[in-house]
């Protein structure tokens, strides 16, 4: 099922938009973008019902999505990343 939330939308297109400025690349294909984030979503989404019920490895595999990440070896700003910033 797929709402139509229009904050989100605002919110995908003022992203899109901060990212096409920062790169100053060729225009973003929106409908792709949303199609990604929605396959990111049912994955995810997929692999909790997956380890509610207990299937071995479903919240392994859920937890390595996760793509926020610190290098503590690191004593400067370079060792951090953040893509959603």
């Amino acid at each position: 099922m797929q709402v139509n939330n229009p904050a989100i939308d605002r919110k995908l297109r003022r992203k899109a938009n901060r990212q096409q400025r920062r790169t100053a690349a060729l225009p973003l294909d929106l409908s792709a973008m949303q199609k990604r984030a929605e396959h990111d979503v049912r994955l995810r989404c997929n692999l909790s019902e997956a380890a509610m019920i207990g299937v071995p490895g479903a919240a392994k595999a859920k937890r390595k999505l996760n793509d926020v990440w610190t290098n503590r070896n690191s004593r400067n700003l370079t060792g951090f990343w953040n893509p959603g910033a």
